[in-house]
């Protein structure tokens, strides 16, 4: 007999766990059966409503539910009552039968593709179980079915199948339809581009147009979030003559503090608080005005929107696991005299979205960035009457990412219930809700670099990414960017980026790398933290790092490898993209390693045996090596700057010595080649 384990059990988030359905005979459950109860334990959602509230099973969105009528416009027909009733049926099966399921956001994304289902149904005079026995029919549901939706029904189907017709109570008459259900599913999979990682130049402008934009709020926000205080406790100040008037006619005069005197308007406070600079320079800089009490929301909210980029751009977390920081969320610590840098929140695991604690390493800039949220987050917690305990404060149910709706100034009269877990401001650390100046306009050498970064791809058939337009943002590309560009810093050509990345790549190196001991302290095993996209981009950062500087390299290659790689191509003008494309799967198969060397590079996939040597010039008959003239030139000239300041009768200088001489030797014999050649 098969038992249903909740989400409460599973995430011990709910008060009460949902009823237990113990029936194998493909009846639907009572109406009265009861699918969720609130966090206080209380039935919320029965199996008859067509509305389940599934919140109290849910970290962090206080309000959570499966709408099995929203697609039904207009008045409600027997016809939809009917499907309604199918899709039920079908999800609450799939939610208790199946043993995959063990999040609400799992049936969200199922019971949006079964509504899609439900629209073609009523539309063409079926039901869901009906088509689902029509392979015909169903075929031509495919033709007008998004991919995304052939994806989800197709797992939803095979796990239909799987249970058996007498647990579902209805058959399943499946042959070519599923088949081909199963095809664009694949299909649809292996058409999703992948995010691109963002242009080193746009990346760099990004990171520094986000950190001047906190700096100019850091200078006032004091005076700022007094201001939000104030005008929040005071219904009158800062509003026009005329709202308040009408306030006092409202309440007739009844509370205390709104005397018969007008307070002044928003114009003449922004001048007693010393906003009025601010405020003009913000819009110079964005286009967008500050006018109105109920505009400081807004703009705070775009102020959490920015510190939550930044953690992004400095952290690789993912959207979810950043919303999901709780109010202190920073850990410094020091090791080997330096401070170090961590972010500790929650992470899910892939196969059953159960959440996790984990710890991400971060860059010290990162810190104003939670400074300033926690600030935002006091006034607005401060506001609803919330002083957080030690306790509270490592919470994820009091996010460090308040909604600002919670705010008397915001304007909205349908904030949400006030107790925990309080929800998060949407949208932040996307284009929603940042300004646009954030964001450089794209250039043909943006394109070039894409097209470089991956040359499969025609990226100048994609509208968002045509030059002249703001770079498309989203979060997604943030995570790749970081973990691309600090596996192989040394790809990293443009001295701003590679300077501000600097710590972060230098922390990764130390926390992240494999087998490291520090990763299984802040790693959740199983999960999808950064640490395994980090890992993950190491092949394919290698690959372009070694395409750029070695397959693209307009110095001749000395060298082991770099000699066979000047034979290789030594006819080749330019570098096809079935090359690039054998190179990086090369490097994805573990066939090939790369990474620069102060003589050029090495490719051994082997650990190496010429480090005990301890000198460079180990590696100028080694057979996987990359010799460029220029390095070899630098190496001479940083050898013979060291050998000058030691003690000549030194054991240490007369090993510099030899080295020199036989790095010299050497470039002499390169610069005969080239001198034949030429």
């Amino acid at each position: 007999m098969s038992k249903f384990i909740s989400f409460e059990t599973r995430f011990n988030y709910g008060a009460r766990k949902p009823d237990e359905f113990n029936s194998e005979l493909g009846i639907a459950p009572d109406d009265s059966f009861v699918v969720a109860y609130d966090r206080d334990g209380f039935p919320i959602s029965r199996y008859g409503d067509y509305i389940w509230d599934l919140s109290a099973y849910q970290k962090n969105k206080p309000s959570l539910k499966l709408n099995f009528i929203s697609w039904i416009k207009g008045e409600k027909k027997e016809e939809h009552i009917r499907i309604a009733n199918e899709i039920k049926w079908i999800l609450f099966l799939y939610w208790y039968f199946w043993k995959t399921i063990n999040s609400v956001n799992s049936l969200i994304s199922t019971l949006s593709s079964l509504r899609s289902l439900a629209k073609y149904c009523y539309n063409n005079d079926t039901t869901p179980i009906k088509i689902l026995n029509d392979p015909i029919e169903f075929a031509s549901y495919l033709e007008e079915a998004s991919g995304s939706h052939s994806n989800i029904l197709s797992s939803l189907i095979t796990a239909l199948i799987n249970m058996g017709e007498v647990k579902r109570g209805f058959p399943l008459l499946f042959g070519t339809s599923l088949k081909k259900l199963n095809e664009i599913a694949r299909a649809e999979k292996a058409n999703t581009k992948q995010y691109p990682v963002i242009p080193t130049r746009i990346y760099s402008e990004l990171i520094s147009n986000t950190i001047d934009e906190i700096e100019y709020f850091e200078a006032v926000s004091d005076s700022f979030l007094q201001l939000i205080k104030d005008c929040s406790e005071n219904p009158l100040l800062g509003r026009t003559y005329i709202r308040q008037r009408n306030i006092l006619k409202e309440q007739r005069k009844t509370s205390a503090h709104l005397s018969f005197r007008y307070f002044p308007e928003f114009s003449e406070l922004i001048d007693q608080y010393e906003l009025r600079n601010y405020i003009e320079s913000y819009s110079r800089r964005t286009g967008k005005e500050i006018k109105s009490v109920e505009n400081l929301a807004f703009h705070i909210k775009e102020k959490q929107s920015i510190c939550f980029l930044l953690i992004t751009l400095f952290s690789g977390m993912r959207h979810g696991e950043t919303n999901r920081l709780p109010y202190d969320c920073l850990e410094t610590f020091y090791e080997n005299g330096k401070k170090h840098y961590r972010l500790c929140g929650e992470t899910f695991k892939l196969h059953n979205n159960i959440s996790t604690r984990a710890k991400w390493v971060t860059d010290p800039i990162v810190e104003r960035a939670i400074n300033i949220s926690q600030k935002i987050a006091h006034i607005i917690y401060s506001t609803i009457g919330i002083t957080l305990s030690a306790k509270q404060r490592i919470n994820a149910d009091y996010p460090l990412f308040i909604g600002v709706g919670y705010l008397p100034v915001s304007g909205k009269t349908d904030r949400v219930s006030n107790k925990a877990p309080y929800s998060n401001s949407t949208g932040l650390g996307t284009l929603e809700t940042l300004p646009t100046n954030l964001f450089l306009v794209i250039t043909e050498e943006d394109i070039s670099e894409l097209e470089s970064i991956d040359p499969f791809r025609n990226w100048r058939s994609e509208h968002r990414f045509s030059i002249g337009l703001h770079w498309p943002y989203s979060p997604h590309q943030a995570r790749r960017s970081l973990a691309v560009y600090a596996a192989a810093s040394g790809q990293v050509s443009l001295p701003s980026l590679k300077q501000q990345l600097q710590q972060i790549t230098n922390e990764m190196a130390i926390y992240y790398s494999k087998g490291s001991a520090y990763a299984k302290k802040l790693i959740a095993k199983g999960g999808e933290h950064f640490y395994h996209v980090y890992q993950a981009a190491q092949p394919e950062a290698q690959a372009l790092a070694y395409i750029a500087q070695v397959l693209l390299s307009d110095e001749p290659l000395f060298g082991g490898h770099g000699a066979w790689i000047s034979q290789r191509f030594k006819k080749q003008e330019t570098l096809s993209v079935e090359d690039r494309k054998i190179t990086m799967q090369r490097f994805k198969k573990g066939e090939i390693t790369y990474k620069s060397t102060p003589l050029g590079g090495c490719t051994t996939v082997e650990p190496c045996n010429k480090k005990p040597l301890r000198t460079v010039t180990a590696c100028l008959d080694c057979a996987k090596a990359i010799i460029k003239i220029s390095n070899i030139t630098k190496v001479i000239k940083k050898t013979a700057a060291q050998l000058s300041r030691l003690d000549p009768q030194s054991v240490e200088a007369e090993i510099k010595k030899s080295d020199l001489s036989e790095l010299v030797a050497f470039k002499d014999r390169l610069d005969a080649k080239v001198g034949i050649k030429q």
